[in-house]
């Protein structure tokens, strides 16, 4: 209702500029008959042309109520409507599923990988105490055995890698008690087999292993039928498709007088090929072998002199001399 507009009776209102409130009250119901008038007239004016429109309609459809048929109808109008305007349009390419785009898999520090695997292993050797506490949890990462290499982490470095784990969907926070409890979701944050997520959580812990060492130490985690069934499962990480990720595992350079490949894990980044090589000495690796080798040179001629010394004293023969008789 406009501001110029006065309310008269409880259905109508009239402008002020046609029936003013200095107007009688025989003049104001004037007014409104007159209102009502025009209303009677436009009502039967709309319905005229409703029935000019309706004259061309079938007999048995201006005589029955409208129904279901009605909406079918004027929905095939509108897809036809539709459909006859995109026609006049140029083509256009549509896609309905758009490929997802590959997985990235996220790269650990080497204070998440060891929280996380140390998680995934007390999961399976003390289930009566998992899901753990902040305060196990860090007893667990710098237990001296069993890890590679040792650490001492504290309850605030393990606390921010448990938060950048829980933001990965890596591990879980349980707060149903008195103190929060952590659990880990590795298998299914990941995309791998229970296996496989055995064989990364002993890599993460241990270190670069052996197929041979991975089924001796992952024994209490899953019972491996024999070495061939782990080397299949760590193939199977090392030819992991883009699309889900690419590699989890790198097969490492066979370290001299080793007889077997050792394999570690790639959820820390790229892994330098000296830790294949750790059994060989480390002036080999610097480029200092000439100065080890006249080091322990000087080292035997000490010991030679030593016991050619006691032997003089003990009147016995020096078993080192060139010249000294055989037996």
């Amino acid at each position: 209702m406009g501001p110029n507009s006065v309310h008269f009776g409880s259905t109508h209102a009239v402008d002020a500029r046609i029936a003013p409130p200095h107007l009688d009250r025989g003049q104001r119901l004037s007014g409104r008959r007159t209102l009502k008038r025009e209303h009677t007239a436009c009502v039967k004016g709309s319905s005229a042309r409703a029935e000019e429109e309706t004259r061309h309609m079938p007999v048995h459809w201006r005589r029955r109520k409208p129904d279901w048929r009605d909406n079918l109808c004027a929905a095939w109008l509108s897809v036809h409507r539709a459909l006859s305007h995109h026609s006049h349009q140029p083509a256009r390419s549509i896609t309905l599923n758009p490929a997802p785009e590959s997985p990235i898999t996220p790269v650990l520090t080497a204070n998440e990988a060891r929280v996380l695997g140390t998680l995934m292993e007390k999961a399976r050797t003390v289930p009566d105490s998992y899901p753990l506490t902040l305060n196990t949890l860090v007893l667990g990462c710098n237990q001296k055995t069993s890890r590679e290499p040792l650490m001492n982490l504290d309850e605030a470095q393990a606390a921010t890698a448990l938060d950048r784990l829980q933001s990965l969907e890596l591990v879980r926070e349980s707060t149903g008690g008195r103190v929060a409890r952590f659990s880990h979701n590795f298998q299914r944050g990941i995309g791998v087999y229970e296996q496989a997520a055995v064989l990364l959580g002993m890599l993460m812990l241990r270190g670069a292993q052996t197929a041979g060492e991975l089924r001796l130490n992952a024994e209490r985690w899953y019972p491996f039928a024999d070495i061939s069934s782990v080397e299949g499962f760590l193939e199977e990480l090392l030819d992991r498709p883009p699309e889900k990720g690419g590699p989890l595992v790198l097969k490492l350079p066979r370290a001299a007088g080793a007889r077997e490949q050792r394999w570690a894990h790639l959820l820390c980044g790229p892994v330098a090929l000296v830790v294949g090589a750790q059994a060989v000495p480390a002036g080999v690796m610097d480029g200092e072998l000439p100065q080890r080798v006249e080091q322990l040179e000087t080292q035997v001629a000490q010991l030679r002199r030593t016991i050619a010394d006691l032997c003089a004293e003990l009147g016995v023969a020096d078993p080192f001399r060139v010249d000294a008789p055989s037996d």
